[in-house]
């Protein structure tokens, strides 16, 4: 149980990142790969995670399930999944779930899950232009495995209100704006732990068909600004190629996604400059 110990306080420490009690990075290989600025990028069920307004432009069904390894450690376990739906009238709806674990001996020490849901609608579209709103309502949990002397070591709950919305021009530029945890909640029994509270802004920008960049910033309560960029290129009908950057730390990303009548895999690498390097995957699908 020493080593136990070990790898709980060393998993609580660097993982600075992860989903409910710090800030996590979405687990969405196609924005990571291109910075992780999905504001005004992501699409589908994605935007769940990124801006619910984004939802507005989804067609049909759209579902995608992830996995990431957070710095390449084998005791992180990081799984998504996701579906949105969209309707005539009442704009799009999407679910979307998270679990993350630190798992030793087949024993998960920690966890941590949410589960939302989501809603995107447009408020005017024309020919040349478009604005859309949308919510997404989050229930996340934390909790921890009981002590070697069998004392509980608790577990609690909170919701979450994120806000967001995006403008398009063109076809070709996207801006969008996204705010997490607007009702500032909070998470367990005895102290409590303030929930990252985020401002996310983005654009993008597609100069001509099979080339998208995109730049934003992101800022947590408390925390310092993080700028980030990113370029996607199309290299093929179903083959596209991406890279990025943020700071706050120091990182650059690498990604590619192949996508082929509505079926699509993703992978991406994000970069560290202490720890090992991060990898995400997805499988997407789209009717």
């Amino acid at each position: 149980m020493k080593h136990a110990g070990i790898i709980l306080i060393l998993a609580l420490a660097i993982s600075a990142r992860a989903q409910v009690v710090t800030v996590s990075h979405p687990p969405t290989p196609r924005e990571a790969g291109m910075g992780f600025n999905g504001t005004a990028l992501a699409s589908g069920a994605a935007s769940a995670w990124h801006n619910p307004a984004a939802l507005a432009h989804t067609s049909g069904l759209d579902a995608f399930f992830s996995y990431q390894r957070p710095f390449n450690l084998p005791f992180f376990l990081d799984l998504a999944v996701g579906a949105a739906h969209s309707t005539n009238r009442l704009g799009t709806f999407a679910v979307a779930a998270q679990s993350m674990s630190v798992r030793y001996q087949d024993t998960d020490l920690s966890a941590e899950r949410t589960i939302g849901l989501s809603h995107g609608i447009y408020l005017q579209k024309d020919l040349h232009s478009s604005l859309a709103v949308g919510w997404t309502v989050r229930a996340m949990a934390w909790s921890l495995e009981p002590s070697v002397d069998g004392v509980s070591l608790g577990s609690d709950w909170a919701l979450g209100l994120d806000l967001g919305v995006m403008g398009t021009l063109w076809d070709r530029t996207r801006v969008g704006g996204s705010i997490r945890n607007v009702n500032a909640p909070s998470i367990g029994a005895v102290e409590k732990h303030q929930l990252p509270r985020e401002v996310q802004v983005g654009m993008t920008y597609e100069p001509y068909r099979g080339v998208i960049t995109t730049l934003g910033g992101h800022k947590g309560l408390g925390r310092e600004l993080s700028l980030q960029g990113g370029l996607e290129l199309e290299v093929a009908s179903a083959l596209k190629l991406r890279a990025g950057v943020f700071s706050e730390p120091n990182s650059f990303t690498l990604g590619a996604g192949f996508h082929h009548r509505g079926l699509g895999f993703d992978y991406a690498f994000v970069s560290h400059p202490t720890l090992q390097g991060s990898h995400l995957v997805s499988l997407h699908v789209a009717r």
